[in-house]
């Protein structure tokens, strides 16, 4: 996990992932946008990115609140990503980034990603189960031909395995992500009881990336809940 030296707490490890992924791997200052994640001359990745707090950790830091509960101040909410240079600026020159500027950065920079792909607000919940739809058969085709219960998978000479691993990050975990922005997007569209089930899929999307990205070793995965299936399928709505 990352940790800022003043913070009370740790960043949270799922914080840190979807910060990164919420940037696109990018610093958040609109005037700098450099990736954060660069090659070196022997083409390894270098991470050169921060994890800033909006508001400073520690009430005497860098737009500092005493009467904000300090374990708070780890959140992804209070957290922007900054290459090594523009936290440095925005630290050191407090008074002309304040909490406001820093907040509007980072939501103008997510909307700006969203945008850019694919997400966005619809009108109309036939409109966004279509773009759905294309998300939830790409994964549930890419399960069936290699996921733990398709047929391959029990054949010991097949290499099922293989590229359900490979599969799992090229295909089903970015099409997870997508899902994810694209209902966040459109809440406007989803019922009391639907707003239930993206929460469970946010959940089955957290621990699944867990354990396939990060390592972790857990047999209680929660299932894909396959309420999804039925999201937005509303019709004249």
């Amino acid at each position: 996990m990352a940790r800022c030296k003043n913070a009370a707490r740790a960043i949270g490890q799922n914080d840190t992932r979807n910060l990164y992924a919420d940037a696109a791997g990018r610093c958040q200052n609109p005037s700098c946008l450099n990736p954060v994640l660069v090659r070196a001359e022997n083409s390894v990745r270098v991470n050169v990115g921060e994890l800033a707090h909006i508001i400073a950790a520690s009430p005497k830091g860098p737009r500092g609140d005493s009467v904000i509960d300090p374990s708070a101040l780890a959140l992804e909410q209070n957290l922007i990503l900054l290459c090594l240079v523009c936290h440095k600026i925005v630290d050191s020159e407090e008074s002309a980034y304040p909490v406001e500027l820093l907040q509007t950065w980072k939501s103008s920079h997510e909307a700006r990603i969203s945008s850019a792909f694919g997400a966005r607000a619809f009108d109309r919940c036939e409109e966004a189960r279509y773009t759905l739809e294309s998300y939830l058969r790409s994964n549930r085709s890419t399960f069936d031909a290699f996921g733990p219960n398709s047929e391959s998978s029990w054949n010991p000479l097949s290499d099922a395995v293989d590229i359900w691993r490979v599969r799992v990050r090229e295909v089903i975990i970015p099409n997870n992500r997508m899902i994810l922005r694209l209902l966040d997007f459109n809440t406007h569209l989803l019922s009391s009881a639907e707003l239930t089930v993206l929460e469970k899929f946010r959940v089955h999307v957290e621990e699944f990336e867990r354990k396939h990205v990060f390592g972790a070793m857990s047999s209680s995965v929660p299932r894909f809940p396959e309420e999804m299936n039925e999201m937005l399928c509303r019709e004249g709505v």
